[in-house]
């Protein structure tokens, strides 16, 4: 600066003097006073020119001095912030190749940043699958130039957990050409676990700012509402018409008892503001919690009303689930300690007996802690509240001082920071108390002595490798088993030199599946002696892991079992011949167990196969009615190991109702019958043939019956009928000589009618007793049933419905007509009579097995349940006045004779009658 002036000072002078001696001739005042105004001007103009260009040039000198500087100042700036900033920062070249990171790379991705530096970022093993093409993507799109990016990612640490962190990759450019990429990773795991914490928390806030209305009412000095909200309508369940203009006491009945009244009043009157809470039930019976905060208006007061029944139950689910946290903390097994940055316990969970809280709180955490552990204890504090960084530790405490008799106890120690405005003002240390496991571990470690002792006293040959397949101890057992003489011939081979060619690629898939199933048993392989020789061994394995539950060793016992291996193929012959003899059998053999669930059957229970019925029980295949007698013998025979034997009958499916002659046997072991073997024979023709009989007897013994019946009929109608003639006679001789006009012409009328009603049963009692000729033709049943119905009459049939469904392929069938005739006619006689109020008559004919079968249904008065199994008996009769009660045992009689059956059938009175008629083809 001063040079530029010096320079200028001097060029004017020159200037002046040359000027004044070449123009002026004169001195160098009187030319300087000789000058005009604007010469002044126009010598100075250079001079000022020079001043300025000497300005900016050394302006332009210090700004580049001061960039140097400023440039090695923030380069060791960003050199020591490179070093010991809090986030993970590194330099990756164009080609992905990782150029330097900071050492954060240790500590939060557990890699030394000489593992990484000059490895591409596509060979690290630090991206889980999926997230590496994304973040080549984001590297790529800011190598060509695009913008730069920052965006949440997961990343592995080298131990296999998983770590969130926010990512920034910024584009590094010297003169428009990118050089690199500068990224930043900020570990935010738990930040993330919070935020979707918080995130949760908003959206509950949220949807329970949303569900919140604020009542707003503008109340003038008289009491009445002249402005209200549409909050205010749902409040006060009543229209914003109706609500302006009415006083707040006729809204709101009985509100003038309340505070709520009483606080708007006082504001009314002494115009401060004032806010109430409280509870108010309405007319209609909601009752809720509201805050009111009322001001004074220039009409009144201005009342806004907050419903805070939801915030009043909150605070009560709060206080609930502060006593739940107070229960949590005051039972975990783990201590909790607060302590400030002097080492003063502030909080703790449960004070390590004997000592009360009253002991501790106050106390320095060095109290109570042996002196030997106060350098670690005060290590580990110093670097939570320094660094913020917290420390785990495993301790041991001598109690003697506090607890005599309590012995050692070891702790494992958490210590974490609790900061408050972004400093660290607290740590929490969390001590659980492992003395147990520390035990559990030495037991460990004698437990692994003892069972070294028992491999080597053990008969059975033992092996322990290493999940390579490396032998490293074996026990005399198995040296002997394969013909060697020393460990030494064994140990550091593998596995497979004792493991015959045939089964080594079966154990080496073994060896494959191990470390995930744990364990293996009764797994058969052939072994290999030393000379060569093979043999048959049942192996069972097992892993051994560390404390860190990684596995270590294989420990596998074997059993030669070439004497077994004898034994089970004469068992298999023995079965062989067993099983050919079961299946050949025409009897149905099972075996079930207390349950009776089938273990085994053979293949006589046709057409059910015997995986059919494998796992169910045998109650499924009979009849409900039998489940008691079959519990009954499985229960027999598995508590007295007594056989039994019973009949019962089967409905399997396929094959129809069966009857069976059983026995059951039962199997014992130890004493103790564990299953029963059942054979069955297959009965059911005899029983077809005892069921025959039976009928066939019955049937003679009705026609037997019937026989004394009719003998007694024809005597009794012998008996009554010729007296019987005589008084018809002379009762009609005096009414034909009678007139008109006597009174005793009805008495005797009346004599008439009921000698002429005796006539008529004894003409069905003759007709009874008349021995029937049947003459069997071929005939058409559906004409037969055309017939019956003519003569029953249209008269008769006119106050009901009638429906027929004839079979038209029936084809004829032999029977005697008029007999089957006189069947269908009384069938529906005894239908009409029973709908005397009108009905439904429903007639078909149709086929079934080897019969054909005709069915007569009426809606009518139905039958009762205790008259079903009389209703074909003689001289039954349900009618009161009228009926002899033989027409259905006629028409059994003439159904039986055409070889046939009658069967009825009614829901009840009421609900009509079914009559099925089954005539033999």
């Amino acid at each position: 600066m001063l040079l530029g002036v010096g320079v200028a000072v001097a060029y004017w002078l020159v200037d002046s003097v040359v000027h004044s001696f070449l123009f002026h001739e004169c001195s160098f005042s009187e030319a300087f006073l000789s000058l005009t105004p604007r010469e002044i001007w126009m010598r100075l103009l250079p001079v000022l020119i020079l001043l300025v260009s000497a300005f900016i040039l050394q302006s332009l000198f210090n700004k580049q001095d001061k960039a140097e500087r400023t440039l090695r100042e923030n380069e060791e700036k960003f050199r020591r912030i490179f070093e010991s900033a809090g986030e993970l920062i590194g330099y990756v070249g164009e080609d992905g190749r990782i150029l330097d990171v900071n050492p954060k790379i240790e500590e939060m991705l557990g890699y030394k940043r000489e593992e990484l530096v000059g490895k591409k970022i596509s060979e690290l093993d630090i991206y889980p699958e999926g997230v590496l093409s994304i973040v080549m993507e984001s590297f790529g799109r800011v190598v060509k130039g695009g913008p730069s990016t920052g965006r949440r990612v997961e990343l592995r640490h080298k131990d296999g957990r998983s770590i969130f962190v926010e990512s920034s990759t910024v584009a590094l450019q010297s003169e428009g050409e990118i050089e690199g990429i500068l990224f930043i990773m900020r570990d935010v795991t738990e930040r993330a676990r919070i935020e979707d914490v918080l995130r949760e928390s908003e959206k509950r806030y949220r949807h329970l700012m949303e569900s919140i209305t604020d009542a707003v009412t503008v109340v003038d000095r008289e009491w009445r509402q002249v402005l209200v909200n549409s909050a205010a309508e749902r409040f006060l369940e009543m229209p914003k018409e109706k609500l302006l203009g009415t006083r707040v006491t006729d809204a709101l009945p009985g509100v003038e008892k309340t505070e709520f009244f009483k606080t708007m009043q006082r504001v009314m009157e002494t115009r401060e503001p004032a806010v109430v809470s409280g509870q108010y039930s309405f007319e209609s019976g909601r009752v809720g919690w509201y805050e009111v905060r009322v001001y004074p208006a220039e009409e009144g007061i201005l009342c806004i009303t907050t419903d805070i029944t939801e915030r009043v139950q909150a605070e009560e689910k709060l206080r609930v689930g502060e006593d739940r946290w107070d229960c949590l903390t005051s039972n975990t097994d783990d201590t909790i300690i607060i302590a400030d940055r002097n080492r003063v316990i502030e909080y703790i969970n449960k004070p390590l007996a004997p000592h009360t809280f009253e002991d501790v709180i106050g106390k320095k955490l060095s109290d109570f802690v042996s002196k030997e552990h106060h350098d670690l204890l005060e290590e580990s504090l110093r670097r939570v509240f320094e660094e913020g960084e917290p420390v785990e530790y495993e301790v041991s405490l001598d109690t003697k001082k506090f607890s005599p008799g309590i012995g050692t106890l070891w702790f494992s120690t958490s210590v974490v920071p609790m900061t408050s405005s972004g400093v660290v003002s607290h740590a929490i240390l969390i001590a659980t108390d492992i003395t147990e496991r520390k035990k559990a571990d030495e037991a460990l470690r004698e437990s692994e002595k003892r069972l070294l002792g028992i491999i080597n006293s053990s008969p059975d040959p033992i092996l322990v490798c290493d999940v390579a397949g490396t032998v490293v101890q074996c026990n005399e057992a198995l040296l002997k088993a394969h013909g060697l003489r020393s460990e030494t011939d064994l140990l550091g081979q593998s596995v497979l030199t004792l493991i015959a060619s045939g089964s080594r690629q079966r154990i080496v898939e073994v060896l494959g599946e191990l470390p995930e199933q744990g364990v293996v048993r009764d797994l058969e392989l052939t072994l290999l002696r030393k000379d060569g020789t093979e043999f048959p061994a049942e192996i069972s394995a097992g892993l051994v892991r560390d404390q860190t539950g990684r596995a270590k060793y294989l420990v596998g016992v074997a059993k030669d079992v070439t004497k077994r291996r004898k034994v089970e193929r004469e068992l298999w012959d023995a079965t062989e011949k067993w099983t050919s003899l079961m299946e050949n059998t025409s009897d149905i053999i099972t075996v079930m167990d207390r349950d009776g669930r089938v273990q085994y059957t053979n293949r006589a229970l046709a057409p059910l196969a015997p995986e059919e019925t494998i796992g169910r029980t045998m109650f499924e295949y009979i009849g409900k009615e039998q489940h008691g007698l079959l519990a009954q013998k499985l229960q027999r025979v598995f508590e007295t190991g007594e056989t039994q034997s019973y009949e019962m009958r089967s409905d399997i499916t396929g094959v129809g109702p069966r009857w069976f002659s059983s026995k059951m046997i039962p199997v014992k072991h130890d004493r103790e019958v564990v299953s029963v073997i059942t054979i069955a024979s297959d009965i059911t023709e005899r029983k077809r043939v005892e069921e025959e009989r039976e009928r066939l007897r019955q049937q003679l013994a009705y026609a037997e019956k019937m026989e004394s019946l009719g003998h007694l009929a024809r005597g009794v109608a012998h008996e009554i009928n010729n007296p019987l003639t005589s008084v018809l006679a002379t009762a009609e001789l005096i009414l034909d000589e009678m007139c008109d006009e006597n009174v005793s012409r009805s008495d005797i009328e009346q004599i008439v009618r009921e000698a002429r009603r005796i006539q008529d049963t004894i003409r069905s009692f003759l007709g009874f007793a008349k021995a029937r000729d049947f003459v069997f033709e071929e005939r058409d049943i559906n004409a037969i049933m055309e017939t019956a119905l003519m003569a029953v009459g249209k008269a008769q049939l006119r106050d009901c419905e009638v429906v027929t469904d004839y079979d038209d392929s029936l084809g004829k069938v032999k029977v005697s007509r008029f007999h089957i005739q006189e069947v269908f006619v009384n069938i529906i006689a005894n239908s009409l009579h029973s709908m005397r109020d009108g009905g439904k008559l429903t007639i078909t004919t149709g086929q079934s097995n080897d019969s054909v079968v005709v069915t007569i249904k009426d809606t009518g008065a139905g039958i009762r349940a205790e008259d079903l199994d009389r209703i074909f008996e003689p001289y039954f009769t349900t009618r009161e006045k009228r009926g002899t009660g033989l027409g259905l045992s006629i028409c059994r009689d003439i159904v039986m004779r055409h070889g046939g059956k009658i069967e009825v059938r009614s829901e009840g009175p009421g609900r009509g009658a079914e009559f099925k008629v089954f005539l033999p083809r």
